[in-house]
């Protein structure tokens, strides 16, 4: 099998252009004698679960039409991932999720796979994760199965695809900067342990030209320097780089600042991520998430977001919700520690269960500050896993026969 990888830039809103660089890249790979075009996540539509509450339905199905035809013409197979919505009834009850679609080269649809671990807070809010495992289906003399982006760094989800027999498992994924371990390590490591091929199709070039702006002054802002913002100023540019603050974000004082920009950012961030209004609107959300995730800006984050934590109020904000709002949520360090403190009262009170226990131990792996708090979050699910197999263990004999034979069977597990 000859697989070949697009990782280009999809254009947010655009599925016309993303369509028709699908197009002109399956053309090349069907040129250059490939089986099989894969391509990144969400590449249809682009990449920004903050902008896709409410997909379009009619245009998701046209997309699928137009893959196939895509397809059929270059007589190609070919991996495409875009939202999906689902209609719950005859209202309008909807849930969408984030798919990814194998065509064969006569244009047949022949899997389709939802995705079922969804990365962060912003995925969570817009889309609903799949429930179904991967299946497999021969391509090119081989069997393949399919998986979408965080779902491959679950060993659970390749090793059901290999399971069900796949040899090859192929991932369109939207990974950002400073996540080299993915493809450097972990993916090695999925590959060899469950004895299968791994393809990993990724976006490519610049995540936005004004956003990349605001990140680096976000970060001299967190290192105490203006470099650049004196001389943008010097330069002329000022009230032209608050203008276009102003339209793709929404930030427009009378009298612009930009560490006054920085805390309406952070509030408007953790505002919205909860479902509530912010200052700042939703394009603001999706530069603020994807400048924290940015490993590179690592430090800078955790600067500002300790300098602001107080100022925001966030721990006395804390104290007013259920923490099982907060579980997706890593704006703030405060956060994890209400968190952890929240999971042990519940846990002294015998008021939440072990599945419940161990998923928010599971889901705060994906926070900013797990390094910091992983032993306890280990213990506290090590503690869970005690609970459980203690209160289903029964520690009655009739013998020491037997007594041992329990021992060597499961009893040794509370050891």
């Amino acid at each position: 099998m000859r697989i070949a990888v697009l990782q280009a830039g999809a254009v947010v809103d655009a599925a016309a252009a993303n369509l028709e660089a699908i197009d002109h890249a399956a053309a090349e790979a069907a040129a250059r004698g490939a089986d099989v075009l894969l391509t990144p996540e969400l590449f249809v539509s682009g990449y920004a679960p903050p902008r896709q509450h409410d997909v379009e339905a009619q245009e998701q199905i046209s997309a699928a039409r137009r893959l196939g035809e895509i397809a059929t013409r270059h007589g190609i197979a070919l991996v495409a991932s875009h939202p999906e919505v689902e209609f719950l009834d005859a209202s309008d009850r909807r849930q969408q999720f984030i798919v990814a679609s194998l065509f064969d080269a006569t244009g047949e649809r022949v899997l389709h796979y939802r995705k079922v671990n969804l990365f962060g807070a912003e995925e969570k809010a817009a889309f609903t994760p799949g429930q179904a495992a991967p299946e497999v289906v021969e391509l090119a003399g081989l069997r393949v199965a399919l998986v979408v982006c965080y779902d491959v760094e679950y060993p659970e989800m390749v090793r059901a695809a290999a399971r069900a027999g796949a040899e090859v498992v192929l991932v369109p994924t939207a990974l950002t900067e400073g996540y080299d371990c993915v493809p450097e390590i972990l993916l090695p490591a999925r590959a060899l342990e469950n004895g299968v091929a791994l393809a990993y199709a990724n976006h490519a070039g610049a995540e936005g030209g004004l956003d990349t702006v605001i990140e680096a002054l976000l970060g001299e802002l967190a290192a105490d320097k203006d470099d650049a913002l004196r001389l943008i100023e010097r330069s002329g540019l000022t009230d032209f780089l608050w203008k276009q603050v102003g339209q793709a974000y929404g930030y427009k004082p009378d009298e612009p600042d930009f560490e006054d920009f920085a805390i309406a950012l952070f509030q408007s961030a953790y505002a919205r991520v909860l479902g509530e209004d912010g200052a700042l609107n939703g394009e603001a959300l999706l530069v603020f998430r994807r400048w924290k995730n940015n490993r590179h800006w690592a430090e800078a984050f955790e600067a500002l977001s300790a300098r602001y934590q107080d100022l925001l109020k966030i721990p006395a904000d804390l104290q007013k919700r259920d923490f099982r709002t907060l579980v997706g949520v890593d704006h703030f360090e405060e956060i994890d520690r209400q968190i952890i403190r929240e999971i042990v009262r519940a846990m002294a009170a015998q008021s939440v269960s072990a599945p419940e226990v161990l998923n928010w131990v599971r889901e705060r792996r994906q926070s900013h500050w797990y390094p910091t708090y992983a032993d306890i979050y280990q213990a506290i699910g090590y503690a869970t896993e005690f609970q459980q197999a203690l209160a289903e263990t029964n520690l009655g004999m009739t013998s020491p026969a037997e007594g041992v034979q329990r021992y060597v069977t499961s009893w040794y597990r509370l050891d």
